[in-house]
């Protein structure tokens, strides 16, 4: 085996449709020095069997089987078992570009002082979509140096939260003990990269060369997802965020309306995923529980932080009332609404009134 400069740490779980094409991607770079980790956590489907065979393909490659824990506890796994200088993180239901590895190690060599990172490819398979999607920096320069402080500039781009555009320093991760928190549901990626910013304390370099392909999917969209927890998540996470411009002592004046804004629409997301389906609570400790969220300090500083762009005066006046119930009932009745006036149109066009 050629010596290791780099450890690519792949979490699998249940992906057999999609891991050869993730793999075949990754043992087909143009950069060599490299291994593969493959943490397979517990899969019950052909995706452990898929692993063991390219083990046996290719020397890089290193499988190691887990009982199913999750995905954060899977990449603690992987970094405590790499060799490389550099981690790079692949999901395994999703293929990188055959230049992918090499950029990010030649941009970590030419740029060593900073947190180097490049753009992606967001490929939307949604409801047939097929909408390719650049995630990049709109600036028309190739390569951007953004002081470490600045990083919502990149958070507002999509480009920041994401691992696997982006190539870390194992000394670094392992002398701050930075690893994933394995209780989080969602968010654990903008956790990490937040801490590494914080550790690293380097200021960010990016290269406006899309290399990795994000695949979305219609199993994994949030929309389809119940998370019990969300609320807390999105408090949590953007309070982070807060406390990372303050660790680095930015004017968060520039920032404060976009913050407030993206954190209004994640506190919006929490409510519509209260009524989800797949919820245990009845309909009234629905109401109860949206109540609450739109009653919180956090839910009412963002309300005060936004213009009637973003939302109308008669739903601000909803929400400052502080009962979901009036919200529940103006929607319901603006549904029925639409639907009865739809049917009308149907109707009229079917016998031609």
């Amino acid at each position: 085996m050629n010596k290791i400069k780099v450890s690519i740490i792949v979490p699998v779980y249940n992906v057999e449709r999609h891991l050869e094409k993730c793999l075949d991607s990754l043992i087909n770079q143009t950069f060599k020095e490299f291994e593969v980790i493959l943490v397979d956590d517990g899969s019950s489907d052909s995706s452990s069997k898929i692993c063991d065979e390219y083990l046996k393909k290719d020397e890089r490659i290193v499988v190691i089987h887990k009982k199913n824990e999750g995905v954060s506890v899977a990449r603690n796994i992987g970094i405590n078992t790499a060799k490389g200088k550099y981690i790079l993180f692949c999901d395994s239901d999703d293929y990188v570009e055959k230049d992918w590895c090499e950029t990010l190690y030649k941009l970590q060599i030419d740029n060593s002082k900073y947190f180097n990172m490049c753009g992606y490819f967001n490929i939307n398979y949604r409801e047939k979509m097929n909408k390719y999607i650049k995630r990049i920096i709109e600036n028309n320069k190739e390569l951007s140096i953004i002081n470490a402080g600045d990083f919502y500039l990149l958070y507002e781009n999509q480009v920041f939260n994401p691992l696997w555009n982006k190539i870390y320093e194992l000394d670094i991760i392992k002398k701050n003990r930075i690893q994933f928190e394995k209780n989080l549901s969602l968010g654990e990626d903008l956790i990490f990269n937040l801490e590494y910013l914080r550790a690293s304390q380097r200021n960010i370099c990016f290269i406006n060369k899309c290399k990795y392909n994000y695949i979305l999917r219609n199993e994994e969209s949030l929309d389809n997802k119940y998370y019990s927890d969300l609320y807390d998540i999105y408090v949590m996470l953007y309070r982070k965020i807060y406390d990372t411009m303050s660790f680095f002592k930015i004017d968060f004046e520039k920032y404060r309306y976009n913050y407030y804004k993206s954190y209004f629409f994640m506190l919006k997301r929490v409510l519509k995923n209260t009524f989800s389906e797949k919820s245990n609570m009845n309909i009234f400790e629905k109401i109860k529980y949206n109540s609450y969220v739109i009653k919180s300090e956090d839910f009412k500083i963002c309300l005060n932080n936004i213009d009637y762009n973003v939302i109308s005066n008669r739903y601000k006046w909803l929400y400052q009332k502080g009962n979901y119930f009036l919200i529940w009932v103006y929607e319901y009745l603006g549904k029925k609404k639409y639907l009865n006036t739809r049917g009308r149109k149907y109707e009229s066009k079917k016998f031609n009134l």
